[in-house]
């Protein structure tokens, strides 16, 4: 996984007491590159926003630096999704879609859309081997669309 980060204001005082030990400076200069803030600055007005892997966070987070995920490489920014609120236009609904790729997907030869479904039908059909594809949030029903699919229907 590669995702966008940010530290936190709260992790700036931390980073100034890392970059004191050759040690731990060694480590944020492989973590942030030419990024990283120098040893000399004498001013650590430091922003740092970067593509960083799962072991590269999991470093800072050993070092006790805290930082925000602004985006997964191959996805939508979670901002791009929500609406500016104001007064004048209050919070509405939003729809968020979550794509998470898997080669099970690869074996579905038979998809089924149920609409209006309710839980004992569903668990009925998941204990027959159908699998859940995509939940479909109802709007003005009170129970979701769900689309279901199986490697192969059964006799």
């Amino acid at each position: 996984m590669i995702a966008q980060i940010e530290l936190t204001y709260d992790s700036l005082p931390k980073v100034k007491e890392l970059i004191t030990d050759p040690a731990n400076y060694a480590i944020l200069k492989r973590v942030f590159g030419a990024r990283c803030p120098e040893l000399d600055a004498s001013e650590y007005s430091w922003r740092c926003e970067v593509m960083l892997d799962s072991i590269d966070m999991q470093t800072l987070t050993d070092l006790g630096l805290r930082f925000e995920v602004h985006k997964i490489k191959g996805t939508m920014a979670v901002q791009a999704l929500v609406p500016p609120t104001s007064p004048a236009m209050p919070a509405q609904a939003t729809t968020v879609y979550v794509q998470v790729p898997h080669i099970g997907l690869l074996m579905i030869r038979e998809v089924q859309l149920e609409e209006n479904c309710c839980t004992d039908r569903l668990q009925k059909m998941l204990d027959d081997g159908w699998m859940i594809l995509c939940v479909c949030p109802p709007n003005a029903q009170r129970r979701p669309d769900y689309i279901l699919g199986r490697a192969k229907k059964e006799d």
